[in-house]
């Protein structure tokens, strides 16, 4: 199983342009699950795309915060 996993961080959020460049980067490495984190948050735009697209999205302020969630959804 080959997993993509891609950390974006900006402020106040991450939007859905970055979320499209990386999008183009798992499309090339084909993998059987794509996690997208946005640190601290995705916007509204960039969430829905996420959603659509079969990627997992994981938003979290803190490393703590999500490394939990990233645990919950790589059992």
């Amino acid at each position: 199983e080959l997993v993509v996993l891609d950390l974006l961080r900006s402020q106040p959020a991450v939007d859905i342009e970055s979320v499209i460049f990386s999008y183009g980067k798992i499309i090339d490495a084909r993998p059987s699950k794509a996690v997208i984190i946005a640190v601290p948050r995705f916007t509204d735009r960039a969430r829905s795309f996420v959603e659509t697209h079969s990627i997992i999205g994981l938003e979290g302020e803190g490393p703590a915060e999500i490394i939990d969630r990233l645990r919950k959804i790589m059992v």
